[in-house]
């Protein structure tokens, strides 16, 4: 009994020590595993790699050779540290450990892809997550026992080769076809599927090929018969790796060098990163950074010294330098922002009403005012909130009536995060007043922000950015600059016959009031939050009152004068939400997403407007008339919103006491996150409902994504109305089924039609 009890308690350490040894390789089958079986976001780059039609199927042949380096890399990578291993007397516990784990690694890649595939939404009815679970651990055990019969029987007979180079063949063909026949994603659901299959299968018999062959040279090796000495030889020796697997090393190489040089593309030139789309990348990313922490496991096995943990004391302390500055402009000699000339709410708040209800004017109609805001959601949230605005100024513009267009009633723009995006795409648009025929601002705007952001940006984070810790070569090409950079490129590419979306322009050139006082653009607030002290920060052309603001940083007075910043990164100095883009360090002042304080706007929204009450409050007081000019507005709050709509839970489960003692700080900050901007946005609305109560003509829209409870369709069993509607996801990337679905919302939003029949009155 106490045998089998030291036996087992030695399984158990060996295959800790294992785990421990092999964990990058379990680190990225991990990161696979959450990033495409339970973020609605990974499941959506899967329905975009099967609607994929550019380039010629390009990047489904790059998605194949990334999931070939992929699980090579994570095979043989860890087959070169188990060799090195095997220099040291290892128990039989031990051995069959380490002999094992690379093959299941390389299965694990598999399973991986081949049920998130089948959890995807290219299925009707995909499997859940706990059911993929299931089949993942039993699908290793399973192929635990294949792999065992194919290496101790089939692997030693002379069909092998003939057999493996005939299943080469047909994956070869089937990809083929893949690429450049099957764009339908119903077709080609089941033949990506085949092809992984395939693959899987040409991976399990390429990993035991010629297995009885190699494990002789091993011993061969191991006695000391090296054979003849070359640098070739030298280099199998150092890494203990037998001579007869010297072809394996050499491919190992060739498809190292290949995926490097795609990996490396897609860092250098946002193009290549848009063709290989997020799909493949991350998993040539995963590949190079799983094959460097490999040597360096390597290294440390041989020299029995923890380079991983040298490595991350030398960041930790020589990572001093900044990293992660905002990308600025340097003006010409002698040229100035012109930040500190902003106008002041007073000064553009009488501009304004002079140019729109003039008291000259003695109509009596009330004169719509739109306060607009948006809620957060990376390019979900971009994309709707622009849509809706060019929407709306569209259906102005076509009917050329007499309300005007829609931007002339604009007051302000407000958003944080992908909402921030979504109002600044729109505010730039309005610097292009042409009257373009085949054009729209809807469709320039849809243009711009379909665009894929996601993979330039995450080639820079899986990329330089881990190296810019020790070697600092770029302080600026950091990944909060590759989304900016993006941004602009799409923006300088977009097509002539729609209105232009100048992200690439300095922020000083989007100015509230002309060289002529006059009024140019409407008032625009990104909203972001202050890192070091979580204070709210805004991003606007408005010189900001810090009595009527509440002391929010004025982001743009941090600038130096002889310096400036594009739009787009205005815009994405409120959409910074680490990990996949860092703190933005403007003077040491470091800024992340709005969402972490107000993930709306609407305090900026509700504080501007008890601004223009005290502006007027204060004219009356000193005899102006700006009180008149108030009494033609008609207030409208227009909340755009992309999170789902539910009710409030009656009630709530208990909390176990670990779970209290242990995590109830971090669950309560969590809970606080969302809540404030909860508060927020109520508070913002019994703002506007008070103004009615004092006279002042005023309502609150929301236009949201997402179905109301009350369109919700009704449950008859159980009597009640049942949410069934698909998640968006949120990301810097959106499938075409995706946008199509939101495309179909902007026609049947409630709100949004009841806007467009006030404006365009029958």
């Amino acid at each position: 009994m106490k045998d089998r009890l030291k036996t087992l308690l030695a399984w158990v350490s060996q295959l800790l020590h294992t785990l421990w040894t092999f964990f990058p390789s379990l680190l990225f089958i991990f990161l696979a595993l959450d990033a495409f079986w339970t973020q609605s976001a990974g499941k959506d780059i899967i329905v975009a790699f099967a609607e994929k039609r550019h380039l010629g199927g390009v990047s489904r042949i790059v998605f194949f050779m990334a999931i070939a380096f992929w699980v090579y890399v994570t095979w043989y990578s860890s087959r070169m540290i188990v060799y090195i291993k095997e220099r040291w007397p290892q128990d039989a516990a031990g051995l069959a450990i380490l002999d094992a784990y690379p093959r299941a690694a390389g299965n694990a890649c598999f399973l991986v892809l081949e049920l998130a595939v089948l959890q995807s939404p290219l299925f009707e009815k995909p499997i859940s997550g706990g059911t993929a679970t299931i089949v993942f651990f039993l699908g290793l055990v399973l192929l635990f026992f294949i792999d065992r019969r194919i290496r101790n029987r089939w692997a030693q007979t002379s069909a092998f080769p003939r057999v493996f180079w005939a299943v080469l063949i047909i994956f070869l063909v089937l990809l083929a076809v893949a690429a450049l026949f099957f764009q339908d994603p119903d077709q080609y659901k089941f033949l990506l599927l085949g092809i992984l299959f395939v693959l899987h299968l040409l991976f399990l018999l390429y990993s035991n090929l010629h297995r009885a062959d190699v494990q002789q040279k091993m011993i061969s090796h191991m006695q000391g018969d090296a054979g003849p000495k070359s640098i070739w030889s030298g280099v199998l020796d150092y890494f203990c790796i037998p001579r007869a697997e010297g072809s394996y090393f050499s491919w190992f190489n060739v498809v190292g060098g290949m995926g490097i040089v795609f990996y490396f593309l897609s860092i250098v030139s946002f193009g290549f990163a848009q063709g290989t789309g997020p799909f493949p990348f991350l998993f040539l990313a995963f590949g190079v950074l799983l094959g460097l922490a490999n040597l360096i496991t390597g290294f440390s096995v041989r020299y029995r010294v923890n380079f991983h943990f040298l490595l991350f004391l030398a960041a930790f302390f020589c990572g001093l330098g900044e990293t992660h500055n905002v990308r600025m402009i340097q003006l010409k000699d002698g040229v100035v922002n012109g930040y500190k000339t902003r106008p002041t709410l007073d000064a553009y708040l009488r501009t304004w009403l002079n140019a729109r209800v003039p008291l000259s004017d003695s109509s009596q109609t009330p004169y719509d005012v739109y306060f607009v805001l948006s809620n957060g959601g990376a390019s979900r949230s971009g994309y709707w909130t622009a849509s809706i605005l060019g929407r709306l100024e569209d259906s102005t513009i076509a009917w050329r009536g007499p309300y005007g267009r829609f931007s002339d009633h604009v007051f302000c723009l407000s958003g944080t995060s992908g909402g921030g995006v979504g109002v600044a795409t729109f505010f730039s648009m309005l610097q292009d007043r042409r009257r373009l025929d085949a054009g729209s601002y809807t469709r320039g705007a849809r243009e711009f922000l379909q665009q894929d952001y996601f993979t330039y940006t995450v080639a820079r984070m899986l990329g330089p950015d881990y190296l810019n810790y020790l070697t600092h070569f770029s302080s600026t090409g950091d990944r909060g600059r590759a989304l900016e950079e993006g941004l602009e490129w799409s923006s300088k590419e977009m097509d002539s016959t729609n209105f232009a979306v100048p992200f690439y322009a300095p922020f000083s050139g989007f100015r509230a009031l002309d060289d002529s006082r006059r009024v140019a653009l409407p008032l625009l607030f990104v909203n972001t939050t202050r890192m070091q002290d979580g204070n709210p920060g805004v991003v606007t052309n408005l010189n900001l009152d810090s009595a009527n603001f509440n002391r929010r940083v004025d982001v743009l007075s941090l600038v130096d004068s002889d310096k400036d910043i594009s739009l787009a990164s205005g815009a994405i100095l409120g959409a910074r939400f680490p990990y996949l883009s860092p703190a933005g360090n403007i003077a040491d002042n470091y800024f992340v997403d709005g969402g972490y304080f107000d993930n709306s706007g609407a305090g900026v929204v509700q504080e501007l407007m008890q601004g223009i009450l005290d502006d007027v409050r204060r004219d009356s007081l000193n005899g102006g008339t700006m009180h008149r000019q108030l009494r033609r507005l008609h207030f409208r709050v227009l909340h755009i919103v992309n999170s789902p709509v539910g009710p409030a839970p009656k009630q709530f489960p208990p909390v176990r006491p670990i779970k209290n003692d242990l995590f109830s700080p971090l669950i309560t900050i969590i809970g606080a996150y969302d809540m404030q901007t909860t508060v927020n946005d109520m508070r913002l609305y019994h703002f506007v409902k008070d103004l009615s109560a004092q006279g002042i003509v005023s309502d609150y829209h929301q236009v949201s994504l997402y179905q109301e409870v009350s369109e919700w369709p009704i449950d008859k069993a159980r009597n009640l109305r049942v949410d069934t509607e698909a998640v968006y996801p949120m990301n810097w990337f959106m499938s075409e089924k995706t946008r199509t679905r939101m495309d179909m919302r902007l026609e049947t939003e409630r709100s949004l039609k009841s806007l467009l029949k006030e404006i365009r009155p029958k």
